[in-house]
């Protein structure tokens, strides 16, 4: 019996250590507050926008420009997350022009792969950017998926694994997956992470956490119900 609570108490404890993701940038007084990045951006986000989910409110980005940090790890084997908010989708009625905002990944002082979320061509897609050090970027766009931004919180994510780094995009709940897009692990060994955002797009809660795995699954399932049958056999029988 002692075997049976120790399985579903493993698996627990593996899921649980997923769900705790590690919070590498809190923008901690509305600015970059993590050490080692290249170039300060964005001002305080608590004047413009409601809180996250999460009762943060990050910074609000208006400068188109680009901020590394290779002093934070992000490995294959785990997922980059932030709550974004890049503004309402351009739209001709209201006027709205939209703002984007990119996680950068796999990034170094010169070059980075990103995600971006892109309110401005209501697009969620991959690209490459090189001459970031100089701020004099150029992108090379490659898988997009279309999107439509309200003037809410969203949960923006990256998935790197051996086989390929997936994007996804949820809403404000942070579980409804509203967008994916996928491209092929980057052939480089750089980890550093970046930021990039304009129109007013604004982050908060940047974070790494391990991607979660098939066995972990296994083994919390296994173990409940193995508990779940000891709790039937135990139970009294009706006389």
């Amino acid at each position: 019996m002692t075997l049976f609570f120790k399985i579903a108490a493993a698996g627990l404890m593996a899921v649980a250590g997923l769900a705790n993701a590690s919070v590498v940038e809190p923008f901690t007084g509305g600015q970059l507050s993590t050490p080692g990045w290249s170039v300060g951006v964005g001002a305080d986000a608590s004047s413009f926008v409601s809180p996250a989910p999460d009762g943060t409110s990050g910074i609000y980005l208006t400068d188109s420009t680009w901020s590394v940090n290779t002093a934070i790890d992000f490995h294959v084997g785990e997922v980059l997350s932030a709550w974004i908010n890049p503004g309402p989708s351009a739209d001709a009625v209201s006027g709205s022009q939209g703002g984007r905002i990119s996680l950068g990944f796999a990034s170094d002082s010169a070059s980075t792969y990103a995600l971006t979320a892109a309110s401005d061509t209501n697009q969620l897609l991959f690209q490459s950017v090189s001459g970031i050090a100089s701020q004099t970027p150029s992108f090379s766009d490659g898988v997009a998926s279309t999107a439509s931004f309200g003037n809410q919180w969203y949960k923006l994510s990256i998935s790197w694994l051996a086989s390929g780094i997936t994007g996804n995009l949820y809403d404000v709940d942070g579980t409804t997956l509203l967008r994916s897009v996928n491209m092929s692990a980057p052939l480089t060994g750089n980890t550093g992470i970046a930021l990039f955002g304009n129109g007013g797009a604004a982050v908060t809660s940047l974070a790494v956490t391990p991607v979660p795995e098939p066995e972990s699954y296994v083994l919390l399932l296994a173990g409940l119900g193995l508990v779940a049958s000891l709790v039937k056999r135990r139970k009294p029988q009706p006389a």
